[in-house]
């Protein structure tokens, strides 16, 4: 992610503790959230909580998933709402 944001020119939020990430992203509103699998279902979690419809964030388009893969329906409700996704 570091080299990506160096050649792209792309802000960097870093939270090393996990249990705030989804805050700092909230706070950040990123385009682009890398996370582990794990990570990005507590994602899904804090917008299903929320309820909200659209992007979260109002504006994330692209999930980066490392270290493992999403099952079906979390890739299915990510696509619905017009995320992409990739791995890393």
């Amino acid at each position: 992610m570091l080299s990506w944001a160096t050649t792209t020119g792309a802000a960097v939020a870093l939270e090393p503790e996990p249990g705030l990430r989804i805050a700092t992203a909230a706070w950040v509103r990123p385009t682009v959230f890398h996370g582990a699998p794990e990570e990005i279902g507590a994602l899904r979690a804090w917008v299903e909580k929320g309820r909200r419809r659209g992007l979260p964030f109002g504006r994330l388009r692209t999930l980066l998933v490392a270290g493992g893969e999403l099952g079906g329906e979390e890739s299915a409700f990510w696509k619905g709402r017009g995320v992409k996704l990739g791995r890393v």
